[in-house]
C-alpha cells in the first residue's frame, strides 16, 4: 500500500514535470507560466488592465492583437465563418458556435422574470438586461451607453461616417429626410400612391417597382 502511494506521487510529480516543461517564463503576479516572454508580456495587460491595441476606425481598444484583428471584420464586413446547415456568414467563430444552436429545437434557458425561453445562456444574459435597464457598453468616444454590443456597433458609425441623425432604432443617417423617410417604416405610413390602382407603398422606390407591373399587365394585352 505504501508503495502505491509513493508511486502515485512521482506519477503526479511526473505529469506536473511535463505540464511545465518548456514553460520558463512566469507571472510573479498569479504564477502562471508560458512558452514564450511575447507571451508573458502580453499576459501582463490583463493585470495592469492597459489595453494598447486600438482600432483606426472607431478608437475602441483591445488588450490582445488576436482580438483587435477580430474587431477589424466587423468594420471590413469580412466574414469568413459559415454554417454548414444554412449557409449563413459569421465574422467570428465563437459566433457561429452560438449560431449552431439555433439549429436545434431545446431551449433549456428560462427567464424568471417573463418565462421566456432561450437556446443559449448568453441570450438569456442579453435578455434579462430588458428587465434590469442596465447598459453596460459605453461608447469609448461619447460614453453614451447601450444594453447590446450590436446596437454600440452600429452607433459607432456616428462618429466614423458623419452620420449625425439617429433612429430610435439605433439606425444612422447622414441627412434628417433620410431620417424621416426611414421613420416611415415604424409608423407603418404609406404616402407614395400608384395612379393606376391606387396602391399605397411607405417607400418611393417600392411604387417604382410596383409600376413594372401595369407596364407587364399592358404588353400581356
Amino acid at each position: 500500500m505504501m508503495l502505491k502511494m509513493v508511486n502515485d506521487s512521482a506519477d503526479k510529480q511526473k505529469q506536473k514535470s511535463v505540464q511545465t516543461s518548456g514553460k520558463s517564463n512566469v507571472c510573479d503576479l498569479c504564477l502562471k507560466r508560458f512558452t514564450r516572454r511575447s507571451n508573458l508580456a502580453e499576459h501582463y495587460l490583463i493585470h495592469k488592465d492597459e489595453k494598447p491595441n486600438v482600432c483606426e476606425l472607431c478608437n475602441r481598444t483591445f488588450r490582445h492583437k488576436s482580438s483587435l484583428t477580430k474587431h477589424y471584420l466587423y468594420h471590413t464586413g469580412e466574414k469568413p465563418f459559415v454554417c454548414e446547415k444554412c449557409g449563413r456568414r459569421f465574422s467570428d467563430l465563437s459566433n457561429l458556435s452560438r449560431h449552431n444552436v439555433t439549429h436545434s429545437s431545446e431551449k433549456p434557458f428560462d427567464c424568471e422574470m417573463c418565462e421566456k425561453t432561450f437556446r443559449s445562456k448568453r441570450n438569456l444574459t442579453k435578455h434579462i438586461l430588458c428587465h434590469t435597464g442596465e447598459k453596460p457598453h459605453v461608447c469609448a468616444v461619447c460614453k453614451k451607453r447601450f444594453s447590446r454590443r450590436s446596437n454600440l456597433s452600429r452607433h459607432y458609425a456616428v462618429h466614423t461616417t458623419g452620420k449625425s441623425y439617429v433612429c430610435d432604432c439605433s439606425k444612422v443617417f447622414r441627412e434628417k429626410s433620410a431620417l424621416l423617410r426611414h421613420s416611415l417604416l415604424h409608423k407603418g405610413l404609406k404616402l407614395y400612391t400608384c395612379h393606376v390602382c391606387n396602391k399605397t407603398f411607405n417607400r418611393k422606390s417600392n411604387l417604382f417597382q410596383h409600376y413594372f407591373t401595369h407596364n407587364d399587365e399592358g404588353k400581356s394585352h
